[in-house]
Order: C-alpha cells, then structure tokens, then sequence
C-alpha cells in the first residue's frame, strides 16, 4: 500500500514538487521523509498567516506525531514535547483565530490522551496550568467545549488537581453543551476511578 496515502491527511499543505517527492519515496525511505515532513508542517505553520492554513498545518503536524510515533517520535521525545508547547502558547493567544486556538486544544487532547506521563516528567504541570488559565480566558464557547476534550486528556494522563479544577470550571459554564460535556467526562472520570479502587 501506498503510504503517502496512508498519510493523506498531512499532505493538504504541501506543494506539488513536494507531494510528488514524497510518492517517489519508498518504505526503505520513508523514516527518512517524516522528520523532513515534520519541518515543512512547521515553517507552514510559522509562516502562514491564513487562519485555515495555519489550523491545516498544525492539524497535519498532529497527525504526523499521533499517526507515526515509531518513526517521528522514537528517541526524540523534544519533538513532541516542542509540539505540546507550541498548542499551549496558541490556546493563550487571543489573536489568532478561532479555528487555530480549537485545533490546538484538539492536538492537545489527542496528543495527551495517548501519552506515556513518563516520558515528557514536568511537562504535565505546564500544559495543566495552560489549560487552566485558557479555561478562565477563553470567550469562545467553540474552543471551550474542545477544552473540555483537553482538561479530560489531562485528568486521565496526570491526575492533576489544576486539571480536575479546569474541568469543574467547565461543567458550570454558560453555554449548556460545554456544560453537559464536561458533566459527562466528570462521571467518566468517577467511574474510572471508583474501578480502579475495586481492583486494588
């Protein structure tokens, strides 16, 4: 099978030349092309200033760390960690667009929920408070209700009290479909840990 094709979903940013670079590569090479991928996403998304390509660029480097972790990630954990930083500082951003600030909080809750805590130590702590703090700033409901995404991956990866508060916060917001999501992921949260304490 084609893994370019396996991949669609990175390549909408690309350039033609680009593109067809990446079908002309092979298996043997294809480790080789990810990290290259990776910097091509990230200049597109430093130097787009377009709303929807900077929120497709970021989308594209998601997928890359959540779609490829063997190659991409494999002891080079600065990466991913680069990346978990990069949405947090987006998420705190007022000027950026909606669309950019959502896709962030939407990397962060994918990006944590698969994540080994282990593996990136203080980082849990950081992105908590980001997430915290982007609770408390954040006017658009659109964003706060993938919030709610973000502070349950926080909750399930670190245990973290500021994470838990974020969540509680967001279960008595104004609108009424963040509320309920974030009533939802509080009794998912309860029952997983009500399990856990009958199996010790």
């Amino acid at each position: 099978m084609d893994w370019v094709q396996e991949l669609r979903g990175i390549f909408s940013c690309l350039s033609m030349p680009e593109l067809c670079a990446c079908r002309a590569c092979n298996q043997e090479f294809k480790d080789a092309s990810l990290p290259r991928l990776y910097e091509l996403q990230l200049a597109l998304f430093e130097t787009r200033q377009a709303p929807q390509e900077r929120r497709r660029a970021l989308s594209s480097l998601r997928l890359l760390e959540s779609s490829t972790p063997n190659a991409v990630n494999a002891g080079n954990a600065p990466w991913l960690m680069g990346l978990l930083r990069k949405s947090g500082e987006v998420l705190l951003d007022s000027t950026e667009h909606r669309v950019v600030r959502t896709e962030a909080a939407r990397t962060l809750h994918e990006l944590l929920l698969a994540l080994d805590a282990a593996r990136v130590g203080l980082l849990g702590e950081e992105l908590s408070a980001v997430v915290r703090r982007a609770v408390a700033e954040e006017a658009d409901r659109y964003v706060r209700r993938v919030l709610v995404d973000a502070a349950t991956s926080l909750c399930k990866t670190f245990a973290l009290p500021s994470a838990f508060e974020a969540l509680e916060s967001l279960s008595k917001d104004e609108d009424s479909t963040v509320r309920s999501a974030a009533h939802s992921a509080k009794i998912e949260l309860e029952g997983a840990h009500a399990t856990d304490s009958l199996r010790r």
